[in-house]
């Protein structure tokens, strides 16, 4: 099993220009789902955690044309456009 150690900071979300993120150790996304797919785009996630919430900063090397999003109500099927999803257990 994997494990990514989030590291805490001090105050709220830091904006995706902040410097803290240039001190945050990246973690490379390399598990996807089994529906057979080749070549994902590299991907990498950095994250920081505070006294109010927790932040996430995606870098993806994914071409702009190619780039999905088609589904944006309510239960739609996200999983099929370009997406990353966080899925959280503080237990």
């Amino acid at each position: 099993m994997k494990q990514y150690i989030f590291r805490k900071i001090d105050g709220s979300a830091p904006s995706l220009a902040d410097p803290v993120w240039d001190s945050v150790v990246p973690a490379a996304l390399d598990c996807y789902n089994m529906n057979g797919r080749e070549g994902y785009p590299a991907t990498t996630v950095r994250g920081v955690y505070s006294e109010t919430g927790i932040s996430l900063k995606f870098e993806t090397d994914e071409k702009p044309q190619d780039i999905l999003s088609r589904f944006t109500a309510y239960g739609d099927p996200a999983y099929r456009d370009s997406c990353v999803e966080f899925f959280f257990n503080p237990d």
